[in-house]
């Protein structure tokens, strides 16, 4: 896939493109891509998915703005990548580009600039200064450029439908399961492991401390995790603390993500790691001294190994 900064200069025969942020490029987003793929085949044209970076709320709400997001942009481009698109233009997301009417985008951007020659749109999306270009005014107006248009209808999962809102809240309520299956993958955070207060190491089982690469990305909800943590390119099943250590911590907690790869000895401070996160094994709980905390972190390990060894 040929990722492009710019509209201007493309070399892209039969552009069929589609928009939007893609925050997660869930099922619903995957829907829309393999429908994207079959149009240009049909025409004969290359695919072409147009993003913005940084996120439009950003820039268009300004310091009100604290909406986490799903992915990063490396992230996007990547799992876009995998699905076989042939481009992807990344506009950079300005006050100009927001305040753009949606004539003028349609026809300086995607007309004059990139060409295309189809349009598809996801079934709530709109564009252009404050999102008030309906789906008919777009086709109306398309087609008096030459452009044909399609909207596609909504993915629906447990009844409702599949939305980057919904999968942030899912994350955020610990519904890992419901999560997963609205993104169609395991959500994943990268980060750099870095020296805890070694609790973990006192208490048996050492941990490693990660702060995560984004502090845009959603973290899910506080409590223990069965996870695959990638290290030096080699996966290993492990377990995963999100929150504050309150049996431990009574003083001034700061929330910590820490992840226990038994067995694991290697010193990897300063090394980049990616968590994968397979199942929610509970949630964060105090308890009445360490020895019971020791007892219960090797349960979690017990019940981690498991679930991950027949999931």
């Amino acid at each position: 896939m040929k990722v492009h900064h710019s509209y201007k200069n493309l070399s892209i025969a039969r552009p069929v493109a589609t928009i939007g942020t893609f925050d997660g490029v869930h099922t619903g987003h995957r829907h829309v891509l393999g429908v994207l793929k079959t149009r240009a085949k049909e025409m004969k044209g290359e695919s072409v998915v147009i993003t913005f970076e940084p996120h439009p709320g950003k820039i268009i709400s300004g310091e009100g703005f604290t909406q986490l997001l799903l992915t990063t942009t490396e992230e996007k481009i990547s799992l876009i990548e995998a699905l076989g698109i042939d481009h992807m233009v990344i506009l950079k997301f300005s006050r100009a580009l927001s305040r753009m009417n949606s004539e003028s985008f349609l026809e300086r951007i995607l007309a004059d600039g990139i060409g295309i020659r189809h349009l598809l749109i996801g079934f709530n999306h709109s564009f252009g200064h404050m999102g008030s270009f309906s789906y008919d005014k777009i086709s109306s107006h398309a087609s008096m450029m030459g452009i044909t248009s399609e909207i596609l209808d909504a993915r629906e999962e447990g009844g409702s439908v599949i939305s980057s809102t919904r999968i942030r809240e899912a994350l955020a309520s610990g519904d890992l399961d419901l999560a997963s299956n609205m993104l169609g993958y395991s959500y994943s955070i990268d980060g750099n492991v870095i020296r805890g207060k070694g609790l973990g190491r006192k208490l048996g089982y050492p941990t490693a401390n990660i702060k995560p690469a984004s502090s845009d990305k959603i973290i899910p909800a506080d409590g223990v995790y069965a996870v695959e943590a990638v290290v030096k390119g080699k996966i290993f099943p492990a377990v995963m603390s999100i929150g504050f250590n309150p049996t431990i911590n009574t003083a001034k907690p700061e929330r910590s993500l820490e992840v226990h790869i038994p067995g694991f000895t290697d010193d990897i401070y300063g090394e980049k790691i990616r968590v994968i996160f397979k199942y929610r094994l509970r949630g964060e709980m105090i308890f009445e001294s360490r020895t019971e905390l020791a007892r219960r972190i090797k349960d979690d390990i017990h019940n981690a190994m498991k679930l991950l060894r027949n999931g």
